[in-house]
C-alpha cells in the first residue's frame, strides 16, 4: 500500500505526463501550422519554445518518478521499469535528442513529424500501460546496469527513430511528392541524406554499447550474457541491419 503522500506523489507525476501528452500535441499543431502556411519565424519560435515546455513537463515527471523510486528501494532508478516508463522514456529522449539537433541543424521542418511521433508513443503509452504507479521492482531491476544500459539503449532509439524520418522524408522527395517538396523547399536531398546519416552516426555506437551493457546486466542478474530469447534476437538482427547501412555507405558509397 502506498502512504498518502507516496499516492499525493504519483497523482502528481500522472497529471504531468498527462500534461506533457497535450503539450506535445500542441507543438505538433504548432509545427504544422508552421510548414504549412505560416512559414515565419516566429511561428517557428513560438513551436520551439511549446515543445521545450513539454520536455521540461515531462522532464519534471522523470524526475518525481526518480524520486519515487528512491523513496521506496533507496536507489537511483530512472523510470523505465514498467511498460508506460519505458515507452515514455523513449519519448523522453527522443524529445532531448531532436530539441538539441533543432538547434544544431538551424531547421524546424522536422518537428512536425518529430512531436507526431511523441504524441503518439506518450497517448499509446498511457492507453495501454497496466499501471501508473511505480511498481515494486524484482532484484535484477535494482542493478545500476539497468540506468546505463536504459540510458544508452533509449538514446540510440531516439537517433535511429530521427534518422529513420529524415529518410522517409528523403524518399517521398525523391519520388517527386509535392508537399514534401514544398515542405522543405531548398534543403536538397544531399542535405536529407546527409541529416540522416548524422543521426544514425550519433546512433549507432550508442546502441552497439546498449547491447554490449545489456549482456553484461544479464550475466549479472541471470549468469548468462547472451540466451537468444527474443528481445536479443532482435537486439542483434537491429544491429546487422544498421551495420549493413553503414557498410554500405562508407565501403561503396551508397546513398
Amino acid at each position: 500500500m502506498l502512504s498518502g503522500a507516496e499516492s499525493e506523489m504519483t497523482a502528481t507525476s500522472v497529471t504531468l505526463l498527462r500534461v506533457a501528452l497535450f503539450a506535445y500535441l500542441a507543438a505538433t499543431l504548432v509545427y504544422l501550422a508552421y510548414i504549412t502556411f505560416a512559414r515565419r519565424r516566429s511561428v517557428g519560435i513560438v513551436a520551439y519554445t511549446v515543445l521545450a515546455a513539454a520536455f521540461l513537463v515531462h522532464t519534471a515527471f522523470q524526475v518525481i518518478r526518480i524520486i519515487e523510486y528512491w523513496a521506496q528501494h533507496q536507489a537511483f532508478i530512472l523510470p523505465a521499469a514498467s511498460f508506460i516508463e519505458a515507452v515514455s522514456f523513449c519519448a523522453w529522449t527522443v524529445a532531448l535528442v531532436y530539441l538539441v539537433g533543432e538547434w544544431a541543424i538551424k531547421t524546424r521542418l522536422l518537428g512536425a513529424a518529430v512531436c507526431a511521433v511523441l504524441t503518439l508513443l506518450l497517448g499509446y503509452a498511457m492507453l495501454h500501460g497496466s499501471s501508473l504507479a511505480p511498481r515494486a521492482l524484482m532484484p535484477a531491476l535494482k542493478s545500476p546496469w539497468l540506468n546505463i544500459h536504459v540510458t544508452t539503449i533509449m538514446l540510440s532509439y531516439a537517433g535511429l527513430l530521427l534518422g529513420s524520418l529524415v529518410a522517409v522524408f528523403y524518399l517521398l522527395r525523391l519520388r517527386g511528392v509535392r508537399w514534401v517538396k514544398n515542405m522543405f523547399g531548398n534543403i536538397t536531398l544531399e542535405d536529407l541524406d546527409l541529416l540522416a546519416y548524422r543521426f544514425i552516426v550519433f546512433a549507432f555506437p550508442l546502441l552497439t554499447l546498449g547491447i554490449i551493457t545489456g549482456a553484461i546486466w544479464a550475466d549479472q542478474a541471470w549468469g548468462r550474457f547472451w540466451g537468444w530469447d527474443p528481445k536479443e534476437t532482435w537486439s542483434l538482427i537491429t544491429w546487422l541491419i544498421w551495420a549493413g547501412y553503414l557498410h554500405t555507405r562508407l565501403a561503396f558509397g551508397w546513398r
